[in-house]
């Protein structure tokens, strides 16, 4: 089974509210309504492209660029090629385009984000809304057990049910069903800051389960359970009488979401997941989103590259320029007389480098020569091809 895959770094919240919302007392607070309160740094454009990247380092360098763990389900195999391009586009929606391709969800949570079996990225999403809402309800000095902050590591080898027993231990906790984890590895890990409740959700969700606290004064137990069990929330929501688009676009949700109605006329309930709970907002406040991030204007020689690729020498060629943003020209004459193929596979791997390190690196092994004039990149065989010196 492939192993667990974590790429990680810091994190940040933006939070935006909409008082349209109701809360209930069985709802959860509205300030935690997934995609209304969203990682800031999701809306961040990249601009990236990968062809035939290992699905790791895709994450490595998603998460270092949004600075937020991403997180690679363990069912998912780390080494699977990525070939995805994005155009200043919006972090969460090249995540939501990544894990389609894979065939997976993404589950946006507090301090992760993370590429799931398409029923466990759901349920986990509404688990944790779930475990938010069990945790305020508790006496104060449970609730700061739970809240307690750490950076999560173990290290390798490390065997899932020792790591949670371990974490519980911490701050004296009893968990009541360590054997519900199968037996497994883990490479090693560190992980930012992360609460204990969200520490021990992020390792258990690789296997389907998440805690159950149990409420009251003395809150010293945790109750392993499935994700299955903790599918719904129940959240309450304004109709929205005054706005017929809004109607229409609520209306169109009924044969997709489980809606009934309120307590009074103007209200109405959702019961089921989050992933349910963020179509009706989007339907009811198409415009809450978060605004892009547009980075500042960088200057091309302070660049840094990283890549990994074994692509054909012009289609590599094509991508750099553009990336660049240079017009390319190839002295196809020069290669012909070389005998270098354009079609040749070249394999290179760089990290951290500058423009022309990238250039001289990927010309070099190829026996090529570079120039940039007038924001054109020029390519052309060296007097001599490395590749055959007896000619």
């Amino acid at each position: 089974m492939p192993g667990l895959c974590i790429a990680m770094l810091g994190w940040s919240i933006h939070a935006l509210q909409n008082q349209s919302l109701l809360c209930a007392s069985e709802t959860t607070p509205v300030t935690r309504s997934t995609r209304l309160v969203t990682p800031h740094s999701l809306a961040q454009l990249i601009d990236a492209h990968w062809i035939g990247t290992d699905l790791r380092s895709v994450a490595e360098q998603i998460s270092k660029q949004i600075e937020l763990p991403v997180i690679i389900d363990r069912r998912l195999d780390p080494g699977t090629p990525v070939n995805l391009r994005a155009d200043a586009e919006p972090a969460v929606d090249l995540l939501e385009r990544l894990a389609k391709s894979l065939g997976v969800s993404l589950s946006v949570l507090h301090s992760s984000v993370r590429l799931a079996p398409k029923t466990v990225a759901r349920q986990m999403e509404t688990a944790e809304i779930l475990r938010d809402r069990d945790i305020q309800s508790l006496a104060p000095s449970s609730q700061t057990r739970f809240s307690s902050r750490a950076v999560l590591q173990w290290p390798i080898g490390a065997v899932p049910s020792e790591v949670v027993e371990s974490l519980a231990e911490e701050q004296n906790l009893i968990i009541d069903n360590l054997t519900l984890i199968p037996h497994d590895h883990f490479p090693a890990i560190t992980l930012p800051l992360m609460t204990l409740a969200e520490r021990l959700d992020l390792l258990l969700g690789h296997f389907d389960l998440c805690i159950s606290i149990t409420t009251g004064d003395d809150a010293t137990h945790i109750s392993l359970v499935p994700l299955e069990d903790r599918k719904e929330i129940v959240r309450v929501y304004r109709r929205p009488l005054r706005n017929s688009a809004a109607t229409a676009r609520l209306n169109a949700l009924a044969t997709s979401v489980t809606i009934e109605n309120g307590e009074t006329d103007d209200s109405f309930l959702l019961r089921g997941s989050v992933a349910d709970a963020r179509l009706v907002e989007r339907a009811l406040f198409p415009a809450a989103t978060v605004r892009p991030v547009k980075k500042p204007a960088s200057d091309p020689q302070q660049d840094r590259f990283t890549l990994r690729v074994a692509a054909p020498l012009e289609e590599l060629f094509v991508e750099v320029a553009g990336r660049l943003k240079l017009k390319l020209i190839i002295d196809r004459d020069s290669l012909a007389r070389a005998s270098i193929d354009p079609q040749e596979v070249i394999r290179l791997e760089l990290s951290n480098a500058t423009r022309e390190q990238l250039l001289d690196a990927m010309t070099r092994h190829a026996g090529l020569s570079w120039s940039i004039a007038d924001q054109t990149l020029s390519i052309r065989a060296t007097s001599m091809n490395p590749n055959n010196s007896d000619r």
